[in-house]
């Protein structure tokens, strides 16, 4: 299932049709046609996939984890320290390095510590993931901020051992919505039977700014 997330947007820049050669998630594999959809809703260029997989997975039981992706920017600060209704308090930040692909290994180690610094004064675990995603998705989808919804659902539905929400920081605000990489209109349809796919609440970027200066000016 999170090998599906991440190569939709893949097969529809190849003009390709996608075969998953492996059992996928029953209510994302009913969803994927909703995200094409919607991919080709916003670029007209791209070619409408039609995705198959061998095999619905049969569900397994839900973690209780609520994880927030967590890159220090003002988004997930924003996300992780504001107090929240659903899908519920957070339970874990989750920092992936390698997903910013041109930093040196000092500046990855810097990042990381200043990740699990920030975390601790949020009060919240910090749940460290590498992947190697972008090594796959840069040479055909060169801008990250076309795939950064499909990117981070791939890392949240593959932690489905420990988290039954990701959430993913929001950029828009409710006024500037529009075709964008992360979206709440993408974002939830890539969900699991295990891992809802959650995009936080959107502000706009001078209001979390604002926000994170009145009330929480430490971080």
């Amino acid at each position: 299932s999170p090998f599906l997330c991440a190569s939709v947007l893949l097969a529809m820049r190849l003009g390709e049709d996608l075969d998953v050669r492996g059992p996928v998630s029953p209510p994302l594999l009913k969803r994927v046609e909703r995200i094409v959809d919607l991919y080709a809703q916003w670029d007209p260029r791209l070619f409408r996939t039609r995705v198959r997989a061998d095999a619905e997975l049969e569900p397994a039981p839900r973690a209780g984890g609520i994880g927030c992706f967590f890159s220090r920017g003002v988004d997930s600060l924003y996300s992780a320290a504001t107090p929240r209704g659903v899908p519920g308090r957070l339970t874990h930040l989750v920092f992936c390095d390698r997903l910013e692909p041109i930093h040196s290994a000092g500046v990855r180690a810097e990042e990381v510590r200043l990740a699990a610094e920030a975390a601790e004064r949020l009060d919240l675990p910090l749940v460290l993931i590498e992947s190697n995603v972008r090594e796959l998705t840069d040479p055909i989808v060169r801008d990250w901020a076309d795939m950064v919804g499909a990117g981070l659902s791939f890392l949240g539905t593959s932690m489905s051992g420990g988290l039954r929400h990701a959430v993913i920081p929001s950029s828009d605000g409710p006024k500037t919505l529009g075709p964008s990489g992360t979206s709440p209109m993408l974002d939830p349809l890539f969900s699991t039977a295990e891992v809802d796919v959650e995009h936080d609440a959107p502000a706009t970027r001078p209001a979390k700014v604002a926000w994170l200066a009145r009330e929480r000016p430490d971080l």
